[in-house]
């Protein structure tokens, strides 16, 4: 599965980083602004994949940046069956280095996680930024979910709305995709 994860985590790379709150202060967003998840086709590989686009509000103390963890998902044809859930957050310590394991509960029930991987930087004197990913299984999500709860480690999480209607609208793009492309049967043999 770890495999999987960073076959996902490289596919997703033509489509440019998912994104995740930066230091400027970002506009607000409606509850509900599934316009920002993208869909975009390698033109080398024909690759297809989509992402959220959830900016999460900082706020600045001065000395010090604070945000809360900013929850993403995205999705590639080439690991069609998976979408990849990251968490980003920045802070002035690290948090999730020695404990990022992720569950799932979309409402209510457990999501299979894969293997989660943990990836950080050093933005600057005063700054951190960590991420963490597990692939989730496409078909463990219901039609229409109202609710996304995570937890890394030991800190537990409700995603917020502009997220959830984001992540539904990646599962319905991705089953889309799939439902159009499917697996071609194998010869008995």
């Amino acid at each position: 599965m770890r495999k999987s994860l960073f076959a996902l985590a490289g596919a997703l790379a033509f489509s440019g980083t998912v994104l995740t709150a930066c230091a400027a202060a970002q506009p607000a967003l409606s509850a509900c602004d599934s316009g920002l998840v993208s869909l975009k086709v390698d033109r080398f590989t024909g690759a297809t994949g989509g992402s959220t686009h959830l900016l999460m509000p900082t706020s600045d103390t001065g000395a010090v940046l604070y945000m809360e963890p900013t929850p993403n998902a995205s999705w590639s044809s080439t690991l069609p069956d998976l979408v990849l859930f990251q968490v980003s957050l920045y802070s002035v310590d690290w948090a999730y280095t020695k404990c990022h394991e992720i569950a799932v509960l979309v409402d209510g029930k457990k999501v299979a996680a894969g293997a989660s991987s943990h990836d950080g930087d050093v933005i600057d004197s005063r700054h951190l930024r960590e991420t963490v990913a597990s692939p989730l299984r496409l078909a463990d999500f219901p039609a229409d979910f109202e609710k996304f709860e995570f937890r890394i480690c030991n800190n537990e999480r409700q995603a917020p709305e502009g997220f959830v209607c984001q992540l539904r609208a990646l599962v319905r793009q991705a089953r889309e995709w799939r439902a159009a492309h499917p697996e071609p049967k194998r010869k008995k043999g």
